[in-house]
């Protein structure tokens, strides 16, 4: 049969009883690419679809299935010139963003007759249209009008079991846009490539159209990372041509490129083209359209990676995973849903931000479950919930999942962009019953839908103290070809006294250098941030005035203009539905030489204080660091250890779960384990007790309710049953490595069965690298013997490299002085105030005691203009704005301490160690129970811990006890500052001595290491070690009856051994015969 050539047209009738509105049908059994468009939109669903016949290689069929929902039954159909962009939620579908019209199929088919559910099939001989090649339609739009003026439009995309690959140029300096390089294939085999160009021209005032040459250069193999980041383009020299055909001289090979208006050019020789070299990097470079050899302009090309987000929910009542995932910004985003609920009533939502960590214990009558997440995500305004059901998706809120498709298991969205400043990127996934919040997880971004992989973020934050509190994060993925940085302004409050109202637009920015002392400044405030960043020159150009009209005309740094100004709130009740915000930003970078880590955040006033100027607060923008969890040292109360190897937690920030790692051995005989309260005390002969490591550790009290409790790890991560090794890998949502309910200084226990029955213990620890922090330590010590407390407060920090640190881990070990004082006290409030205490430490008074500590430590002016409003601030310091709390207020934010009871572990996120603030040096106040008169203090110093491996010669009636208790008392020091590692002790030289591991520990380990020394080497001690202010000692014995063990050499030890085994014979032989003289003679 031969076919002319105009067109063939078959229709086939309108089919209208298909059950399902996504029904793709029209099966076309060929290998060759397909291409589809997808619409929902202005009353109109369903999809067209290009395919090569499957008999006969000259014609192309054109399959329609649309569902009609409103009263428009005749479209105009018609091919345009550019892919639609899905970030773009209004008039997406107008001829600027489309451009030309290429094809109108109204001319030989007519106009499409749409109805209820219409099926129609046409065939076109391949001669006029293509789908792939030069004259393909392959990323090009299709566009239906009705005669009202409504339109609907889709990209011509590849069917979803093609491969996609999109790269990205992006210019910022003297051109404003992106040229981007898209290649499409089946089975790895490539069949179509692109390239789409929408450059500006960042000078001009109003778009002018020119011809620029245009080449893709290459860096040199030998340069190092660091050279590439900071590459000028005039330092660009060799032209990527790795076939020796010219493929990188694209002004060459494809003629010039247009700059001020958009382009989309088919190159199938960019086949060969491959970005992902380790050694060098690739840019695009324009050229001037006048002197062809001045470059203007240019941009590293990076591949821009598909976007997948997933949302977990595993409870009692529904576990459900949900996977979006769309492939670039040109295309619809692919929807996988799978869940296994026992409720009929389950809604799915999107919420505009992330649910709140849960960092702090909130009071039990706030549900703290979805706290923060905001409203549905709604950007374009639409009616929640929808008047009617199953409309097009874009008469639904972006949010409305449920509303948009029901529980399809597998589905698609024209609007649910991943991709630009709508993107759903970090939101909440809410779970409904009964239009009740059941409860919601946050979208994490995975490598790809069928991947278990996530990826990881670079986060940074802007912490404000004065003249209001809060925090500013910000968050990309680490990955070159990501662009979009989610920012969430968490709780902005006014924290000064001077206001209770909350005030709305502020202005906000960043600005090129981190702030000085200026921060508190009453005139000039924040002068020393400087201007605003702005690393490509646009206010050199004069334009940023215009930067609300085009984003062209911003600089990075301008935040208000580029996203939206900020609200502050008055108090922290109002802090969540007030300040708190999210945006995506696709301007601004953590990663290169334009990074904004290091600079500040500037938060401005308009209606202030002329003098202090139009600067209100200001931050310094700084890395937030992943925190580590280790557990590997492990105790046991017997003699008996059989269990090696460890668990690893990881977290990136408090907005991701936390990652675990078990590989343990040896656990044979375990069965569960558990979080305890407290740490191991290694020097116990019994460390596993409960009476060291109290209970369960569960701050939400989840076992009163029948709840998971949160350190029942064996439920979390899974049981041990008696294996003899256990290796497990996964994730905790449920888990914090941040804030105040940290595993940090805790333990974990291994029970066996019966499930009483302890196995062994470890102390959760800080995992890091020295090359990436160190960490600082800590304590006050109480140990002043005429005192009225008796214990030790001790505290641990790391500190990065940059200078930015981790919460304070604090440790509380207090109780009554005397051996035999078992009392005990609850709800004590304790302090840090300025300035360091001595003797008056241990008077009686309570008026005078510990007044040399002079007032609590405020270093950031907290509700400096109202002070004696002591209502106002125990409304707003608490723990869940830890920040609205003098520094020194520990109890105010953490909570009150007990004495006399167990040990106590808090996380403080606002104690700082080291630096221009910082705790140590200063004193630590404890109050009386239920009140506020001072109970007993001690300095905080730092804490040393020095190690040393010591042998003691063994005596008579030898203890372990009696001889570290002599030490003890000798050198004046308390048990906590010399003890011993109960794990390490062996037995040396057949029994004649005995080998222990010290530890040193206080401000003073190094001497008390070396009169240690001194004390083993001698018997004896000229003084004490320990002076303790206003205390003087009598009847102290400053000696021990015991030596050091100066053998080493088990050889020599053993002929010791044997030489006093001999000399012990010939004093009894001396001794018998002078008793036989004195016998005879006597």
């Amino acid at each position: 049969m031969v076919f002319p050539k105009f067109l063939l047209v078959l229709v086939i009738l309108p089919y209208l009883n298909c059950e399902s509105l996504d029904d793709d049908e029209f099966h076309n059994i060929n290998t060759s690419v397909q291409l589809i468009s997808r619409f929902s939109q202005n009353l109109i669903h369903g999809s067209i679809l290009f395919s090569q016949h499957s008999l006969i290689d000259d014609i192309i069929l054109i399959s329609v299935s649309l569902k009609n929902f409103g009263d428009s039954l005749q479209w105009s159909w018609q091919i345009k010139e550019f892919p639609v962009d899905y970030t773009i939620l209004a008039d997406r579908c107008s001829d600027k963003n489309l451009g030309n019209k290429l094809l109108n199929f109204d001319d030989t088919f007519g106009e499409l007759t749409l109805e209820n559910h219409t099926r129609l099939q046409f065939s076109i001989s391949k001669s006029i249209l293509e789908l792939t090649g030069p004259l393909g339609i392959w990323y090009r739009s299709l566009l239906l009008k009705d005669n009202a003026g409504n339109s609907i439009c889709s990209t011509i995309m590849a069917k979803d079991d093609s491969e996609l690959r999109v790269a990205e140029a992006k210019f910022q300096t003297r051109f404003f846009g992106s040229i981007y390089i898209v290649w499409v294939g089946i089975s790895r085999s490539l069949m179509d490539a692109v390239i789409f160009t929408n450059i500006e021209d960042r000078k001009s005032l109003k778009t002018e159209l020119t011809t620029n040459n245009w080449k893709i250069f290459s860096t040199d193999v030998l340069e190092s990372i660091l050279d590439k980041s900071k590459l000028n383009c005039d330092a660009l020299q060799i032209l990527y041509d790795p076939e020796s055909n010219g493929l990188g001289d694209l002004g060459g090979r494809l003629g010039p490129v247009q700059i001020g208006k958009k382009s989309l050019i088919r190159d199938t020789n960019l086949a060969t083209f491959d970005i992902e070299y380790d050694s060098r990097a690739l840019y695009m470079v324009l050229f001037d359209s006048e002197r062809a050899d001045n470059i203007l302009d240019c941009a590293q090309i990076n591949l821009k990676k598909s976007i997948t987000l997933k949302g977990f929910v595993n409870e009692t009542k529904i576990k459900l995973d949900l996977t979006l995932w769309q492939k670039s910004k040109f295309e619809v985003t692919n929807v996988y849903t799978k869940a296994d609920s026992i409720q009929n009533d389950i809604t799915l939502r999107l919420h505009e931000m992330p649910l709140i960590p849960k960092t702090y214990k909130t009071p039990s009558n706030i549900n703290n479950s979805c706290l923060g997440i905001g409203k549905i995500f709604n950007p374009t305004g639409k009616l929640f919930p929808a008047e009617a059901e199953r409309l097009t998706q874009d008469k639904y809120a972006i949010g409305d999942l449920s509303g948009k498709y029901n529980y399809d298991s597998s589905s698609w969205d024209t609007y649910l962009p991943l991709f630009g400043s709508y993107s759903v990127i970090h939101r909440s996934l809410v779970i409904y019953i009964n239009k009740e919040i059941l409860t919601c997880t946050t979208l994490i971004p995975f490598t790809g839908p069928n991947s278990q992989t996530k990826v990881a973020y670079l986060t940074s934050e802007a912490i404000f103290r004065y003249p209001l509190v809060g925090r500013i994060v910000f968050r990309q993925p680490i990955d070159i070809g990501a662009t979009e940085t989610v920012i969430i302004v968490e709780s902005l409050v006014h924290a000064d006294g001077t206001t209770l109202r909350d005030s709305d637009e502020h202005r906000w920015s960043i600005n090129i250098q981190p702030p000085g002392k200026d921060f508190y400044n009453w005139m000039d405030r924040c002068k020393s941030a400087g201007p605003i960043y702005d690393p490509h020159k646009v206010v050199k150009n004069n334009m940023t005035f215009l930067c609300s009209k085009s984003l062209k005309y911003c600089s990075v740094g301008d935040l208000s203009s580029r996203l939206n100004s900020l609200s502050i709130a008055g108090n922290k009740l109002n802090a969540i539905g007030v300040s708190r915000h999210m945006f995506v930003d696709e301007y601004m970078s953590l990663f290169g030489i334009n990074s904004i880590i290091g600079k500040s955040l500037v938060i401005y006033g308009d209606h202030g204080p002329e003098a202090r100027g139009d600067r209100l607060a200001c931050s310094k923008i700084e890395k937030v660091w992943h925190r580590k969890a280790v557990v590997k040292d492990w105790y046991s109360d017997t003699d008996i250890n059989s269990v090696s190897g460890k668990i690893e937690l990881f977290q990136l920030s408090e907005y991701d779960p936390v990652d675990f790692e078990i590989n343990l051995q040896g656990v044979q005989g375990g069965y569960d384990y558990y979080v305890y309260s407290n740490s191991v005390d290694g020097g116990l002969d019994l460390p596993c007790e409960s009476s060291n490591l109290y209970e369960i550790w569960d701050p939400w009290n989840n076992k009163e309710i029948g709840g998971l409790r949160y350190g029942d790890w064996s439920l979390r991560f899974g049981s041990i049953h008696g294996a003899r090794t256990v290796s497990a890998i996964g994730n905790d949502t449920h888990a914090q490595l941040f804030g105040q309910l940290v595993f940090l200084g805790r333990s974990v226990m291994i029970h066996g069965m019966p499930s009483k029955k302890r196995l062994v213990c470890s102390t959760i620890e800080r995992g890091y690298a020295p090359s990436e922090a160190r960490e600082i330590r800590a304590m006050a010590s109480f140990h002043n013997p005429n005192g009225f407390l008796y214990g030790y407060i001790r505290m641990t920090q790391l500190v990065y490299n940059d200078g930015s640190k981790s919460d304070t881990v604090i440790e509380i070990n207090l109780h009554y002085p005397g051996l035999y004082n078992k009392n005990m006290t609850k709800n004590h409030k304790w302090a840090i105030y300025v300035n360091p205490v001595g003797i008056d430490a241990t008077v009686k008074d309570h008026g005078t005691r510990c007044t040399a500590a002079g007032y609590i430590w405020n270093p950031y002016y907290t509700q400096l203009a109202d002070p004696l409003n002591v209502k106002l601030y125990e409304d707003e310091c608490g723990p869940d704005q830890p920040l609205r709390c003098y520094v020194g207020d520990i109890s105010g934010r953490l909570g009150n301490i007990d004495i006399g009871s167990h040990s106590m572990v808090f996380s403080d996120p606002n104690l700082p160690l080291e630096g221009d603030i910082s705790a140590i040096g200063r004193s630590i106040i404890v109050f009386s129970k239920n009140g506020y008169e001072k109970l007993g203090c001690a300095n905080i110093e730092y804490d040393k811990d020095i190690i040393k491996y010591v042998n003691v010669r063994k005596t008579t009636k030898y203890e372990t006890t009696h001889f570290f208790e002599a030490v003890r008392n000798a050198m004046g020091v308390p048990d906590w500052m010399i003890t011993v590692d109960s794990r390490k002790t062996k037995i040396l030289h057949n029994g004649a001595c005995i080998q222990y591991l010290v530890h040193f520990k206080g401000a003073l380990a190094n001497e008390l290491e070396s009169d240690f020394s001194k004390l083993l080497a001698i018997g004896h001690l000229p003084a004490q070690t320990l002076k303790i202010s206003g205390y003087y000692p009598t009847n102290v014995k400053l000696k021990i009856p015991y030596q050091g063990c100066p053998v080493y050499n088990k050889k020599l030890a053993s002929s010791i051994s044997s030489a006093g085994m001999r000399i012990t014979g010939f004093f009894f032989v001396i001794t018998a015969f002078i008793t036989l003289n004195i016998f005879l003679y006597g």
